[in-house]
């Protein structure tokens, strides 16, 4: 085209104007593009115990933020799934008690959109026992045993976690454990022992915040030791019922005879409240927590007045203190020793943070 006149040089110039920007904002248009979501995980294949539990997979999220993410599973056995901002995603495994190994795909959506997978394989039960916990509280625990065997006959039984630690840490010395507290049960040995499944065994009168052991192991029909133990470690759900109640505690200079004054002054003087003093040797001997400590030296007062005829209030009266109050104490052993104090409840159990003041003699 020949251009004649300047108007048309204008509007030419004009054209090509507008067909550059039209071009520029193409352009410009394609590079803002929004990178594709990934996900990446740090393993393809995650391994089960047949216990169950709870498992951790690391994984990275790419051009997306972690709460746009849902995990998502189609096993039952797979569950409780929550991924964390820190990228960890965390659910339960529940125990398999078959005998074959079990695989699930756990998937993290975007919308309709699968970023990334990995297959969770749980081992089978092939040997000895799988002990399964239903319910936790204060005071008891619901538990079923399920032995590899269905024909193989076992011993099940509950201990504190601390006294097989201290004293029955070998199967050995847990079996003969075992036979003396059932010889002096009085009952017959087959009372004892089981065949099968067995279902909602329960435990309770136990105390708030102690590690407990429930166990297994294969015996014959006269209770001899034929298998190793399996064991399951499980701690009581805490007191709820707790008060603010605090204490003043102040201890008299240990004189040479080791004989000292221990004086304590409650917040509150109408409620009942124990106090002591323990050497610290003698808990770490017996694998003990104060917590454990305090709360078994009360109970074991009120199973004794129990055994007397005593009703509950009149041993919580004679064993505990109201008000400000002191004790004469021979300090027998040298060493750090911890003097505490804490309320008691009507029931018998602490419900009060413990007091401590630690001493040297």
């Amino acid at each position: 085209m020949k251009i004649t006149k300047l108007t048309d040089i204008v509007l030419v110039a004009a054209l090509c104007a507008v067909a550059f920007c039209c071009i520029a904002a193409c352009s410009e248009k394609g590079g803002a593009e929004k990178a594709e979501p990934e996900v990446f995980f740090a393993c393809n294949t995650v391994n089960a115990d047949r216990r169950g539990g709870v498992l951790t997979v690391s994984c990275e999220a790419v051009n997306i933020s972690y709460q746009e993410l849902r995990p998502v599973c189609a096993e039952t056995w797979l569950k409780d799934f929550t991924l964390r901002s820190d990228g960890m995603l965390v659910f339960s495994v529940e125990p398999n008690a078959g005998d074959t190994e079990r695989y699930g795909m756990v998937s993290v959506m975007y919308g309709d959109l699968n970023l990334g997978s990995f297959t969770v394989v749980q081992e089978a039960f092939s040997d000895g026992f799988l002990i399964t916990v239903e319910n936790i509280s204060r005071q008891s625990v619901s538990y079923s045993v399920y032995p590899a065997d269905d024909d193989m006959s076992y011993i099940t039984l509950l201990m504190f976690k601390s006294d097989m630690d201290s004293y029955y840490y070998t199967d050995g010395k847990l079996h003969e454990s075992d036979l003396e507290y059932i010889d002096r049960s009085g009952l017959p040995m087959s009372d004892f022992i089981k065949k099968g499944d067995a279902s909602g065994i329960v435990y309770d009168n136990l105390l708030p915040s102690v590690d407990f052991v429930i166990y297994a192991y294969e015996v014959d029909n006269d209770g001899n030791m034929l298998g190793g133990v399996e064991k399951y470690t499980f701690t009581t759900d805490a007191n709820t019922d707790m008060t603010d109640m605090t204490f003043d505690i102040d201890i008299s200079d240990i004189p040479e005879n080791g004989r000292i004054t221990m004086e304590v002054v409650p917040s509150y003087d109408d409620r009942y409240y124990y106090f002591d003093i323990v050497p610290v040797k003698s808990l770490e001997d017996r694998h003990m927590p104060l917590m454990e400590h305090c709360a078994r030296e009360v109970a074991e007062q009120i199973m004794l007045g129990e055994i007397l005829g005593m009703p509950l209030e009149t041993v919580i009266d004679a064993l505990c203190s109201k008000g400000p109050d002191s004790l004469d104490i021979s300090v027998s052993e040298e060493g750090e020793h911890i003097a505490y104090a804490y309320s008691v409840g009507e029931d018998g159990f602490i419900n009060s943070e413990i007091t401590t003041v630690e001493i040297s003699y």
